[in-house]
């Protein structure tokens, strides 16, 4: 799968090779957090704890842990986590870590060899032959092997 993040442009697409097809989603500043199950009941326990900083491939960043607790009838309770680190400067995260404790760790990222330098505007650009089609909602890509 390929994703383009243009953030001058405020856009987000994810390009369908298959089809030729180009979903555009437009970019907002939300930070991400654990998604509640719909099987579960709502969050009892949220809580945000700062990491303090540290240095990825040398830029400054600031983390985060956020915290969400559910408690269901008599079971133990699940802690849901997301570990992030976030630079002020570039104002990107550079690191998240999520975690469920239904089926442990659900996603680990991070930025790699970050260039300051002003990127080719080509990396942008959506390859010719590709339609683009603003998606409002979510949407599903199938991809068959």
């Amino acid at each position: 799968m390929i994703e383009v993040r243009d953030e001058v442009g405020g856009y987000y697409y994810v390009l369908d090779e298959l089809a030729k097809v180009a979903h555009r989603l437009t970019l907002t500043r939300q930070r991400s957090s654990t998604p509640e199950s719909p099987s579960l009941p709502p969050a009892v326990g949220k809580s945000l704890e700062k990491l303090g900083t540290r240095v990825f491939e040398g830029i400054l960043a600031e983390g985060t842990r956020m915290t969400n607790t559910v408690v269901a009838g008599d079971a133990p309770p699940l802690v849901f986590t997301t570990e992030q680190w976030d630079s002020p400067e570039l104002r990107v995260t550079l690191f998240v870590k999520q975690f469920d404790p239904r089926i442990g760790e659900l996603l680990t990222a991070w930025m790699t060899n970050i260039a300051r330098a002003e990127p080719d505007p080509a990396l942008f650009t959506i390859p010719a032959g590709y339609a683009v089609v603003d998606e409002n909602e979510s949407f599903r890509l199938t991809v068959e092997k």
